[in-house]
């Protein structure tokens, strides 16, 4: 865990911003508070989480601290997509390149591009979807954000599931679902998710669209800001974490393991993290 709170402690240092590192009484946790920011970061040992035997709710219960919203930093995610986690805490700290969503154009892609584009700029990879969309900086611009000419340079992708027809008294309603979000690594593109979900809308023509973010990161203010609104919050959901490699599986995928001779529950920990919101935005009045 020293590891990841250097790596971490070096990412706000580089960039002058001013923290203190402070003690969770009920977990023992790390957690450092960044002042003049309205977040802190728990810096969360699987050691210690293991040690601790936390309540599975505990995450879920607990996503403030002294006041702030509580980014909860996992072993395994720093370790594993140390990428990834740099350029999330820099958007935090606001100090991403920013890039206007005006500058850029929408278009469809294959699974291939877009498994590849997830898989090195989501914390939780790729996954099947039906409908996969770019964000694709228009190529007139390319060399004012340090991109070479002539290079299609793909900035964001959406992924979305085939559309759900749901009763809804005497109608049925055309309810889509966004997947997966992203923008590429240290790059901000301002508007950039609202101009992938409108692209969306405009083709599919859903009555509304629903999707999940995760508790660990994100309070959903960003979407909130583009039309989406609360329905519900979920609980804490469970993983099992490799405790030789640190790697992430989901219960689903780890029942089938168990059937799997090399499969040793010594090797895997059950954790569970802060849970996730549902959010809904209408497109239809």
């Amino acid at each position: 865990m020293n590891n990841c709170f250097e790596f971490v402690g070096n990412i706000l240092t580089t960039n002058e911003i001013a923290f203190e590192l402070h003690s969770e009484a009920i977990s023992g946790f790390k957690v450092i508070v960044c002042l003049n920011h309205t977040f802190c970061l728990r810096l969360i040992s699987i050691k210690q989480y293991i040690s601790a035997n936390l309540e599975p709710s505990f995450f879920f219960d607990n996503k403030t601290f002294k006041g702030q919203r509580v980014i909860n930093l996992w072993e395994d995610e720093c370790l594993n997509k140390p990428q990834i986690v740099s350029s999330r805490l820099r958007a935090l700290i606001g100090i991403n390149k920013k890039i206007p969503g005006r500058l850029c154009i929408v278009k469809r892609i294959d699974q291939k591009v877009s498994e590849l584009f997830l898989n090195q700029n989501h914390l939780q990879g790729s996954t099947k979807a039906k409908i996969k969309l770019g964000l694709i900086l228009k190529p007139q611009y390319n060399e004012r954000f340090g991109f070479e000419d002539n290079t299609e340079i793909l900035l964001g992708v959406a992924t979305f599931a085939n559309c759900r027809n749901i009763q809804i008294g005497d109608s049925k309603q055309k309810s889509a679902e966004l997947i997966r979000i992203a923008t590429a690594l240290n790059i901000n593109v301002i508007g950039g998710f609202d101009k992938l979900i409108s692209n969306y809308e405009k083709m599919v023509l859903p009555d509304d669209m629903v999707t999940y973010i995760d508790n660990d990161w994100s309070s959903g203010g960003g979407f909130l800001r583009i039309g989406f609104v609360m329905e519900k919050q979920i609980e804490a959901i469970a993983f099992n974490i490799n405790l030789e490699s640190f790697e992430r599986k989901s219960i689903k995928k780890s029942n089938l393991m168990e059937q799997d001779e090399s499969f040793s529950s010594e090797v895997y920990q059950k954790i569970y993290n802060a849970g996730s919101i549902k959010l809904r935005r209408n497109f239809r009045n």
